[in-house]
This record gives C-alpha cells, structure tokens and sequence, in this order.
C-alpha cells in the first residue's frame, strides 16, 4: 500500500492507482481495515478513498464491487445509513478520525477531493529485475542489452526471451496491462507482440502455457494472422490486441517468472487430483469464439434486462441473430469496475428504432440506428444504460445489433455524436486554456446550437465545473463582433445572460459558461489575462479506423519515420508520393491552422525539422495540392523570397534569423531536394450532417486604392498591412491607427518584410502594454505579441523627407 496525501476526486485517484498497475486499496477482513485507517491516520488524513463502488439506489451492500476485480463486497464496515446511493452509484471512502473511525461511507465520485491509498499485487524481490510486479519480471526489448535491431520477428522474439528465462508476455488481467502499457510510456513505441499464437484459426494460446483467462482482443479489428500485437498508442482505448503476420518486425516484452525460495515439498494424493483437474480447466479457449445455433434454436445470449451486466462481455439485442427476432423492449445496465470506463463497440448494427446510450447521469451520449458499418461509443463513466425496442424490426427487414463491450481509459469523450471533449479542472488564465487545447490540435470548446449548448452544460456540471472558459472573444459590446474560437467565423448561436457581452472596448473579453443556479446554461464575458477558471478542450470529431494511429479529423496521418522505419534516409518529393499512394495516400494538405497544430505534435521531441508538403507549383508561387483539394488555405513564410515548385513545412519550435517566427510556415523547395514528409489518407465514411445559419461578418472597411489597412476598424490575421502611400512615390503623411486581432486561440505574429521609417512604428498588446518600438532601416523581422489583439500606430509624415519609403508587414495568427 502507498497513501497520497493530495486530495483527488474518486476517478483521479484511481486513474493514479492504474497507472501503477493497481487499484485503490481493498478492504477484504477487519485486520486489513484497522492497517488502512492505521496508514492513513499517520498522516493525518481525516478521510481517504478506497476501492469500491455501489451500483444500486440505496442501502444494497449486494451491488458494492471491489476495484481490484475480485467481485463483490463480501465484508464491509458501512457506517449506519450506508450505502446511500442517490440513482448514479457511488464510490466509497473510509472515515478515520472521530467516532467513525474505520467506517465506510458512499459518496458522489466527482464532488469531493480526498487523500487515497493505491495497492499493487505483493512481489517477490529480484535485484537484476528494473520492472518487477506481481511475482513476474517484465523486460522490454528496448531497454535490454541487445544487437540492432530491438525490435524483430515474433519467433526471433520468443528465442530472445527463451535465451534470458523467460517467455513472450502473457495477459491475466487488465492491471496487468496497464502496468505492460506504463513501461512504454513517453518511448514512443506504437505496439508491441503479445505472447500469443494460433494453433487453429482465431484460436490463440499462451506461449507460456499459461491460461487464457483474459481477453483485450479489439472487436472491430479486420486484420488477420497467426500472431498478437498490443496497440500502445495514444487512442483512447488503447491496448487491445489485433491480429497479425508473425513475420512482422515488432517491439516486444518478456516476462519471467521470479522464483520464491521455499522448501520443496510433495502434493498430497488430494493435492496431486486438484492440480491435475485444474490443468485440465487450463486449456487455451477461442477468444472470438460463438456458440453455434440450429436455423430452429432460439438462445438468448443477450444480457436483456439483466440486472447488471459487468464488463467485459457481451450484448446482443434479444434473439439475435435470427432472421425473425422476436419482439422486445430491452434495457442494458452495464457497469466497469474501479479505474476503467466503458467502451460499447457494435461489431454488427442493423435496426429499425433508435438505440439509446445514456451515461450513469442520465445524459444521452449517442443515439443511432439504421444499417450501419462497425462503431464505436466511448463513454467517460462507470456505468452505461442502453434501452432499445426491437418490436418493428422485423417487419422492416432490421436483423438487430450485436454489442462487443469492453472497457477503455478516459480520453476526449464523444457528445451528441457531434464534439469531442475533455475537461481540464485547473484553475488557468485564458491563454493558458488555449494553449493546451491547440497543443491537442484543437481549440476551447465551441457551442452553435441550443443542443449542444445543453450537453456541454451538463458534462462540465458532472465534472464538477461551475464556471468555465469556452471558445469564444468578444472585440465590442455588440454580439455580431463575438467570434467562435475554431475559426468558423462571428457566432452564429449564443447563450448570453442579461447584460452580456459586458466587455471593455478597449481590449475585448473572454467567453466563459455558467453551469449552476438560475443561469445554469447561459454565458458571460471576462478579463482573459486576470480571470481563471477550469476549461474543456475540442477536437474535430474524427471516423473510426482501427488501422490508423494518427486519426484527425476524417484523415489518417502517417509520418514517414513510421511507415519506412526511422534508420531510413529522407526522400524528394516523387519517391516520397510513391510510397504514400502505396498507402493509399498523398503527401500531406493542409487546410486550417488546427491541422497544423495537430501535424506539429506528430513531430515533438522526433528531431525532425521540416517535411514536404504535398504541392506543387502551376506557376511560380501558385501552388496546387497533389490530393485535388482546393488551396483555400496558406500559412506561407513571409520571409520566403525562393522561387521553387514543392513545399515544405517548418515543425521545429525554434525562431530563425532576426527572431524569425517560422514554426508551421511553409517555404519553397526544390522538388529534387530530399526531406522527411508525411502522408494523409482519407478514411472513408460520412460526418453527422449539421445546419449551421450563417450571422453577417463583422463589417470591415476596405479602400481599394488605400490596401494599407491603415485606420480601419479591425484586420483579423491573416492579412497585410503597410504604412500609408507604400510603394508610391513621392510618400504622402499621414497618421495611421491599425487594430489586429487574432481568433480565439491564436496570438498576433507580425512579419515585417520590409521597414525603413523615419518616426517610431509602436506595437502595444491588447492591454496597452508596450511591445516594441521601431524605427530606422531594418533587415526583415518577426513581432510576436502575446495576446489576441495587438495595436500598431505610425506617423509617416517625415519618411518621404528623410529618406525612408515605410513599411510592409504580414499578419499571421500563431
């Protein structure tokens, strides 16, 4: 056991119990209950959390499951009027000062932070062991003392681990899997063979001879071989297994016995029966295996109306897969023990009336129906309810859906089929909020319709949130100058309480949502750079592909270190676009600045500077996208002055020359000059359709024989500005006011190209505070101003006279 004294919310703690590949501690007879509340008083906590949780309304003790998987609460110590849960379960802590001292009390999980106390399996000591748990020694390839290459063959593999007593890695539980998963954590490494292979087709077996008495086999996988890969990316509901040709070069784990010294000793006559009747219960089972039907047998393996249905299993509607299934109305409650979530996978989907998905709140999280391809719904709760009425699926010709459940990790969670979402609880000024969401590719959380509005309401609420940013900058008081974060434009849809936009004109506000009392719902304006709040992050809602590690947005994006491997060298621009439509890909579009944010995360910490991009000129700075996608979008480098027919993408972090800002921009290159690239596949499938009616922009003043942008209202980046008459002869004064902003996640970056002034160029952020003060001749430089608007002014009256012609600048958001 090992106690934490900072005060998490139930799933936090577990979460942190997981990734030490226990659970939060167990509570199984009086002795261990007086050692935990012992620990925990050492340290002066009043309360700790403990690893159980009640499913049913009420004082039911029978519905009260251990963390650890090992069933049901058979001793307790419930202070009187415990249980008491209140309809969505509830988790359970020890009191331990006061009267109550060793009691047990349920609790709602998401309100209260307490200190907890994790336990992991009890080891044996093995001092050349680095990864030691539960009686094993785990040794992965890439941190053992071998000759190039770590990893190989999965049959070249088992002989390593043969040579160091060991075997391929079997699995026995889900925390032994998390601890497996938690070795490769921040190495990079995207799978690695499980220890398995088939002897009949889908039909696995232990390499160790242990066994099959776990399965994590992905039910919507395709793939077919005769061996096991674990996926280690960063998916959601990472982990699983999935076929695959034993031929294939992986990472691998062996995982050895350590040896307990104890004195030899002889099995009894009864001994020797028990052990020999329990090998025979341990022969490898079909982890995809499906009881057989006659045409005329009607099973019911469908779980409907069951009273709990603990995960992982399965669930089918009710008599399936007849070809005339008998009417019912079915109700699912299914439940995920301890740390985990729930993940529904639908391996087989064809239904006439909707099925419903609701989370332990009660929220609807998805609702589907139709003939439809393999999907799935991830949830961010214990518990799901899932009710379906199958009474007209017949008559229509709908056969019913067949569920494969497993349990997931928390990662974004999927609302009304439409937003990606993950709520982050620290209290962090605006800018800090967006910078953590666009690291993810994504923005704030933006909300367009009464729909949505509702459902990012209540899953905030349930995680705790009161207040909270969202995506959305007000630049005045009028609400057609409020614009959505994800660069989709003034808000067409608001939520605004009495009084608000409240902003200062001067430098705008910031969105936040309330969640609690009378204007639960409703939004409000703030200062962005006083004000802290929690946040919830948005990703583009993406389709589902088991293949693809990198999935963003519809696209599948594969670097070229990890379909070539990284010891191969860089290629130009033709050999580069082979191999990506050998992958049934092109070379890389881009179209918005989030993908760009996304694409940079592929990269961090790869040593990779630049990749090709996938254009090509038509003419010289005309580019067109190799995928036949339009070119409505650039992020070129301002400082760019190569006259070249392909593209390359910036992905380091670093500035160049004269502070330089290049990070994502994209420069010309010659196409026979080789580079790292990147290859983006559609994956196929269609988004839920949306109807979005459009508001009418922000009106901005444009002169056509005035392109300087000077003293117009705003200019929202990307554009250009100049000091008044450049490029004209002779210069004309004037006194020049510009106002830039940039859309909600993005800062002001200011690329001045060409400068030669006679009077300062003063650059202010949005607060007034002073950036940089220009003047004189300069060679082309970058101004990043770290807030969303940014204020420039500019007297060229003396420039025609002292010899200087003004300024060029590029506006960029970054």
């Amino acid at each position: 056991m090992r106690i934490f004294t900072n005060k998490l919310k139930h799933y936090e703690a577990e979460t942190d119990c997981k990734y030490l590949g226990g659970a939060l501690v167990t509570s199984k007879n009086a002795a261990s209950n007086r050692d935990i509340a012992n620990l925990a008083a050492s340290v002066g906590a009043n309360t700790v959390w403990i690893g159980a949780y009640c499913y049913a309304t009420g004082n039911n003790t029978n519905t009260c499951y251990h963390d650890d998987n090992s069933g049901v609460v058979t001793y307790n110590q419930f202070a009187p009027g415990n249980p008491n849960v209140q309809g969505s379960g509830g988790c359970v802590y020890m009191q331990v000062s006061g009267p109550s001292a060793g009691k047990w009390i349920s609790a709602p999980c998401e309100v209260v932070g307490m200190p907890f106390i994790c336990e992991v399996p009890i080891t044996n000591p093995d001092t050349y062991c680095l990864h030691n748990y539960n009686g094993y020694c785990y040794m992965a390839s890439h941190e053992m003392n071998l000759a190039n290459p770590v990893n190989t063959t999965y049959d070249k593999a088992q002989s390593i681990c043969r040579a160091n007593n060991a075997n391929l890695v079997s699995f026995h539980s889900k925390p032994e899997l998390d601890w497996v998963k938690s070795i490769y954590r921040n190495t990079g490494v995207q799978q690695i063979f499980a220890g398995a292979k088939a002897f009949l087709p889908d039909t696995f077996e232990w390499a160790d001879g242990s066994n099959w008495d776990f399965d994590y086999t992905n039910p919507l996988s395709t793939s077919t071989g005769n061996c096991l890969i674990m996926d280690l990316s960063s998916r959601p509901d990472n982990g699983m297994w999935s076929e695959t040709n034993c031929q294939n070069i992986n990472y691998f784990v062996c995982k050895r016995l350590i040896p307990v010294a104890t004195e030899a000793t002889t099995p009894a006559g009864e001994e020797l029966e028990e052990m020999e009747e329990t090998k025979e219960h341990q022969k490898s089972v079909n982890p995809k295996f499906q009881r057989p039907q006659t045409k005329t047998e009607l099973l019911d393996f469908s779980n409907c109306n069951s009273t709990i249905v603990m995960s992982p299993g399965t669930i089918t509607s009710f008599g399936y897969p007849n070809t005339k299934p008998p009417a019912a109305y079915c109700i699912w409650n299914i439940a995920a023990l301890g740390p985990y979530r729930i993940g529904i996978y639908f391996t087989d989907f064809s239904t006439y009336a909707n099925v419903r998905i609701y989370d332990e709140f009660g929220n609807l999280i998805s609702l589907q129906n139709g003939n439809q391809r393999p999907f799935s719904v991830l949830g961010a709760t214990n518990v799901f309810q899932i009710t379906y009425d199958s009474s007209i699926d017949a008559y229509y010709g709908y056969h019913g859906c067949l569920f494969a459940d497993i349990v997931c990790p928390s990662g974004f969670t999927l609302i009304n089929q439409q937003k990606c979402l993950k709520v982050y609880t620290a209290q962090v000024q605006h800018l800090d909020a967006t910078k953590q969401c666009t690291s993810l590719g994504g923005t704030l959380v933006t909300i367009k319709n009464a729909i949505d509005n509702r459902a990012v309401a209540n899953f905030a609420a349930n995680a705790g949130l009161s207040n909270f940013w969202i995506g959305g900058f007000c630049y005045t008081r009028d609400e057609v100058a409020c614009f959505h974060d994800d660069s989709s434009g003034v808000m067409t849809y608001n939520s605004f309480g009495a009084g608000y936009p409240q902003n200062n004109f001067a430098i705008g506000q910031c969105v936040y949502m309330k969640t609690s009392g009378t204007s639960a719902g409703q939004w409000a304006t703030n200062r962005c750079h006083r004000d802290t709040m929690p946040y919830v992050c948005e990703v583009p809602l993406t389709l589902e592909d088991q293949t693809c590690q990198h999935n963003y947005n519809g696209y599948c994006y594969l670097p070229d270190q990890e379909i070539l491997g990284p010891t191969q060298l860089p290629k130009d621009f033709k050999a580069a676009q082979d191999i990506c439509q050998a992958n049934n890909a092109n070379l890389a579009s881009i179209h918005s600045k989030q993908e760009i944010d996304y694409i940079k995360t592929l990269y961090r910490s790869s040593g990779v500077d630049e990749i090709l991009l996938g254009a090509q000129a038509s003419k010289p700075h005309v580019f067109k996208w190799i995928d036949g996608s339009a070119f409505g979008y650039s992020y070129r480098n301002p400082f760019d002055n190569s006259t070249e027919n392909c593209l390359k993408m910036s992905v380091t972090d670093e500035l160049g020359p004269n502070q330089q800002m290049i990070y994502g921009t994209w420069s010309e290159t010659g196409c026979q000059e080789v580079n790292n690239f990147l290859c983006k596949r559609r994956i196929v499938g269609k988004f839920p359709q949306t109807a979005e009616k459009q508001k009418a922009p922000v009106p901005v003043h444009y002169d056509i024989t005035d392109p300087s942008n000077c003293n117009n209202t705003m200019l929202i980046a990307p554009g250009t500005i100049t000091s008044f008459g450049y490029g004209t002869s002779p210069l004309p004064g004037g006194f020049c006011y510009y106002k830039i902003a940039a859309i909600g996640a993005y800062r002001v970056a200011i690329h001045f190209t060409d400068f030669s002034t006679w009077y300062n160029v003063d650059v202010t952020d949005q607060f007034g505070e002073n950036v940089a003060r220009l003047y004189n001749s300069r060679d082309p430089f970058s101004v990043l101003v770290e807030s969303t608007i940014a204020v420039l002014t500019h007297d060229a009256d003396k420039d025609a006279s002292s010899d200087r012609h003004g300024f060029k600048a590029v506006v960029l958001p970054f």
